[in-house]
């Protein structure tokens, strides 16, 4: 899904492996994947493609 969205939206992924950081991993485990833009954490779990979609257009608008 991220591929087809950045033939229509510029990005930066940055991806975490959750299992590196005890803390991250707390906070994570039973919610990956995590969509985090701008710090704000906009989608988890099951994510389907016109969620993210969207939350990339608006975070796209905004900046």
């Amino acid at each position: 899904m991220l591929d087809d969205i950045a033939a229509h939206i510029e990005y930066t992924l940055t991806e975490v492996d959750i299992r590196s950081d005890p803390v991250l991993f707390e906070e994570y485990r039973y919610r990956i994947p995590v969509i985090i833009i701008a710090a704000t954490t906009l989608l988890e779990g099951r994510i389907e493609y016109t969620s993210l979609a969207r939350a990339f257009e608006a975070c796209g608008q905004k900046g």
